[in-house]
């Protein structure tokens, strides 16, 4: 069993919402895993075991983020970020010598959305199912003054990218007396070439029948924006986000009643 804090865990309006953290893989424990997940590697900060796990507790639906889920949704074999790099660094010799010669995609690029245990069998109201709608998160409602009844953040992995950039993934998650919510983001930035942020954010409104799911995906290459006066903060993606492009915004509703 990995070492990690304890779990840290809330009972609220019949669900249970858990997070665990866990320490980074040893050596064997790597080994292990890029055998399990049949990969050629790991970011170097991998938190094998942490995750953040919502359950209702009378029907047995959950939902869940974790780190090793989370890269079963990335393909190495899919390396249109080298063709990107090349493009971008061809010109410049010192950034073509430090250009990861790797024969896969280095950014662990997810399209991980969660993992979906659902106990209904298949019904005509696709119960526990995502479903694509036109509803949308009130966002407004996540500013209300409330109190916190739950609050946690951890990283799943990061990624320094052979000191070219930086490849993360996060989740934060807040419970208020009306609602739980969270946003796992991964985040990439490729010194010189692009930027990239994948959210999704989970929200449910006690009461209801359902919760809605978010995706949205976006991107620009660093010629393309403008890029913030202090340095330090190319990395903060509550900077950078808005001056990216949307390249993919949808909205999934998972009916459970």
């Amino acid at each position: 069993l990995m070492a990690g804090s304890a779990p840290n865990s809330i009972q609220i309006k019949g669900w249970q919402i858990t997070t665990t953290k866990s320490t980074i893989l040893t050596s064997a424990e790597t080994e292990e895993a890029k055998r399990s997940l049949n990969v050629p590697t790991l970011p170097e900060m991998f938190f094998a075991k942490s995750s953040l796990d919502f359950t209702h507790l009378s029907t047995k639906f959950q939902i869940s983020f974790n780190s090793f889920d989370s890269l079963k949704e990335w393909d190495p074999n899919n390396n249109s970020i080298k063709v990107a790099c090349s493009k971008a660094w061809a010109d410049s010799r010192e950034m073509t010598k430090v250009l990861p010669q790797m024969s896969y995609d280095w950014t662990f690029n997810t399209t991980y959305k969660g993992t979906v245990t659902n106990p209904f069998e298949k019904n005509e109201d696709n119960l526990g199912v995502p479903v694509r709608t036109n509803e949308k998160i009130d966002l407004q409602k996540l500013t209300a003054r409330d109190e916190i009844l739950h609050y946690d953040e951890f990283f799943l992995f990061e990624d320094e990218l052979s000191d070219n950039g930086i490849a993360l993934l996060d989740i934060k998650t807040r419970v208020m007396p009306k609602f739980f919510y969270c946003l796992m983001r991964y985040f990439l930035r490729v010194d010189g070439v692009l930027f990239r942020m994948k959210d999704v954010r989970l929200y449910h409104e006690f009461g209801t029948d359902h919760l809605l799911r978010e995706y949205q995906h976006k991107e620009s290459l660093y010629q393309n924006i403008k890029l913030p006066q202090d340095p330090a903060q190319v990395s903060n993606p509550n900077v950078i986000g808005p001056l990216l492009e949307v390249k993919d915004l949808y909205v999934e509703k998972i009916r459970i009643s």
